[in-house]
């Protein structure tokens, strides 16, 4: 069985100094680590806690990452990457496009899939693309998940990662969902935001009918690969009893 992660690259890319002797700043003035960008690479939008409280020991000649610094390493995605597992007997097949404006004629190759895994993060809602300083990151997601969802893959089920959830339960209580959605009045609070936005989702769905499988992600959780497993047996069980003729 096949299935297509598409997913816009809401990455951010740290080049971190090699020497943390380096830093121009002393401790007492708050710095706890300083992030050093090449002239052609923008600076990152928030600083990243996992790597910035231990950036002497990333500069260790001796560092070796561990699980969760490999989990927390972002790298967008720049053309089709295709992954094989086995889990019990059920072979899976999951290929990985990017969902950047260049990347998405892409999508055209990726051939026959069983579902598509659409990831968005909550975080973006009062951020622009790089791409288009105009365009609001969570509003851009909205129009793609519109492509994917109603044209590109249309009789396939989606499956919804709502990503970075532990990042936007932070900052929503901070920055209101109103100053992407004017119409929002749940003010800067958890809950009524992540509806909001999920219903914006389901929304677009122009066959209601379309199975949506809907999940509030963090992006370093490992157990993310279950609920794609549990979703695409579920997914796999009903289309054998479609074809079956059991509805």
């Amino acid at each position: 069985m096949g299935v297509v992660v598409g997913r816009r690259a809401a990455i951010m890319r740290y080049t971190l100094i090699s020497d943390a002797r380096a830093c121009p700043w002393p401790r007492s003035t708050g710095c706890d680590a300083v992030v050093c960008t090449s002239p052609d690479t923008p600076p990152p939008r928030t600083a990243p806690p996992s790597f910035m409280n231990k950036l002497q020991q990333l500069a260790k000649p001796s560092y070796r990452p561990s699980t969760e610094d490999i989990l927390n390493v972002r790298d967008p995605t720049r053309t089709i990457e295709t992954l094989d597992f086995q889990y019990h007997k059920a072979k899976f097949r999951v290929i990985d496009v990017g969902g950047q404006r260049m990347e998405r004629p892409k999508w055209n190759l990726t051939g026959d899939i069983t579902a598509v895994i659409f990831v968005c993060a909550l975080t973006e809602y009062n951020q622009v693309l790089r791409e288009d300083v105009k365009q609001n990151r969570l509003k851009e997601s909205l129009n793609l998940f519109d492509i994917a969802c109603n044209r590109r893959y249309p009789d396939k089920p989606i499956i919804l990662f709502l990503n970075k959830a532990d990042l936007f339960r932070q900052k929503i209580e901070q920055t209101d969902l109103s100053v992407c959605f004017p119409n929002y009045k749940g003010g800067c609070n958890y809950d009524p935001a992540l509806a909001y936005i999920k219903q914006k989702f389901l929304n677009i769905r122009k066959d209601k009918g379309k199975e949506i499988y809907m999940y509030e992600t963090t992006a370093t959780d490992s157990s993310n690969m279950e609920k794609i497993i549990v979703a695409m047996m579920d997914i796999v069980q009903k289309q054998n009893l479609e074809q079956s003729g059991f509805n």
